[in-house]
């Protein structure tokens, strides 16, 4: 995906993925009360946006409907981040989202690169909580929670 965004001369219009990219929350004002900021979402899937930069990041996983402040790319251009609900969820969230996009390769430059007001900056850039037990910090011999690993 990386080398396709990198081809073209204007930005992936939309991402769908099933986890949210970690950090996403990073920088929200008034996160959903259902998600831990700490543990919500993929590094990998984070890494994948970053390098991407896609106007609309469609996500689900953690059965909350929650819609992120834009937010301005290192490619220049904003990215709207929805996240949906389960399907037939008990709390009655959207798990379905209509929206109306002019595709980026029809837009005037501009326009495609403008910067709503009440965008934030990348939040894959700032600051986020560290794994709780990073793959590398676990030895052969376990991790020092009494686990025992065998390869």
């Amino acid at each position: 995906l990386k080398a396709i965004a990198d081809r073209g001369k204007v930005p992936v219009d939309f991402l769908l993925t099933n986890e949210w990219g970690r950090g996403v929350l990073n920088g929200v004002k008034s996160p959903p009360k259902e998600v831990d900021p700490r543990e919500a979402g993929s590094p990998v899937v984070a890494d994948l946006v970053k390098a991407v930069a896609p106007r609309y990041h469609v996500a689900g996983t953690e059965g909350v409907f929650f819609a992120r402040d834009p937010y301005k790319t290192e490619r220049g251009n904003v990215t709207r981040f929805i996240a949906l609900g389960s399907v037939g969820n008990a709390q009655k969230e959207k798990w379905m989202h209509a929206l109306s996009v002019q595709p980026a390769d029809s837009m005037p430059a501009p326009q495609l690169y403008a910067v709503p007001p009440g965008s934030s900056v990348l939040p894959y850039t700032l600051q986020s909580a560290p794994l709780k037990r990073p793959f590398e910090a676990q030895g052969e011999q376990g991790d020092g929670e009494g686990e025992y690993w065998r390869f």
